[in-house]
């Protein structure tokens, strides 16, 4: 028996360190991540098609919190999304806008995923059995409160050579750690470093543990924490 399959979507949830934009296969999405501040009414996100064929894409939003530790993704129409679907051109841009329903002052940081999926379109040459690597970006979205306050609470702990970092997170914004790094006193080089990109929401706990050579960790240390609020450094006296 003969099956026609139309397509695989694959999903791509960002997770690089990249700045300003992300690319989708042959599709970039500028940024990659979006922050709206109280005072603003709505955020974009742009794309750009930089194939040879036209791309229809579809948008769907999905509220993001966090349960013990656990993401947790809801469907939801909290968000205005204009447009909700459309097609791009080969070398042409499609602005997407975003705004939160209601005018409700906001105490806490509202979280979500958006994500762009791309549609499967039938062609005269298409084959009749064929496969179609489909794309789909899931990217994070968050509505900052009319005050918003980045505090963290980190503890430090060692045990031979085990090392255990804690931090919770008392403020009304999420926080993203992106890198630890071990220094030894006074030397500007880490003895030993970590990259992440973990999210920590309000009123959320993380914990990491470390094994690290013993002999790095006999001499006076530190580690600094690398998050999208700053640097924190910290040592077993603190």
């Amino acid at each position: 028996m003969k099956k026609n399959i139309n397509g695989i979507i694959v999903l791509i949830t960002f997770c690089s360190l990249c700045i300003n934009c992300f690319a989708m296969g042959t599709l970039n999405v500028s940024p990659p991540r979006l922050t709206i501040e109280a005072e603003q009414k709505a955020g974009s996100v742009t794309i750009t098609n930089a194939g040879n064929e036209p791309k229809l894409l579809q948008v769907s939003i999905k509220k993001w919190t966090q349960e013990n530790n656990e993401d947790v993704l809801v469907d939801s129409k909290e968000v205005i999304v204009n447009p909700p679907a459309f097609t791009v051109e080969p070398g042409e841009q499609q602005i997407i806008r975003l705004g939160l329903r209601g005018s409700s002052p906001r105490h806490e940081e509202q979280a979500y995923r958006m994500t762009i999926k791309e549609v499967p379109t039938a062609t005269e040459n298409s084959p009749k059995q064929s496969l179609n690597i489909l794309m789909a970006m899931s990217l994070p979205v968050f509505f900052e409160p009319e005050n918003p306050r980045a505090n963290a609470n980190w503890e430090l702990q060692q045990e031979g050579d085990k090392v255990k970092l804690s931090v919770t997170n008392t403020g009304n914004v999420h926080q993203r750690i992106t890198k630890f790094e071990f220094f030894s006193k006074d030397v500007e080089e880490p003895f030993y470093s970590q990259g992440d990109n973990a999210y920590l929401f309000p009123n959320q706990t993380k914990e990491w543990t470390f094994t690290i050579d013993k002999a790095s960790l006999s001499t006076p240390w530190s580690v600094v924490i690398n998050a999208n609020k700053g640097q924190v450094r910290k040592q077993l006296t603190d």
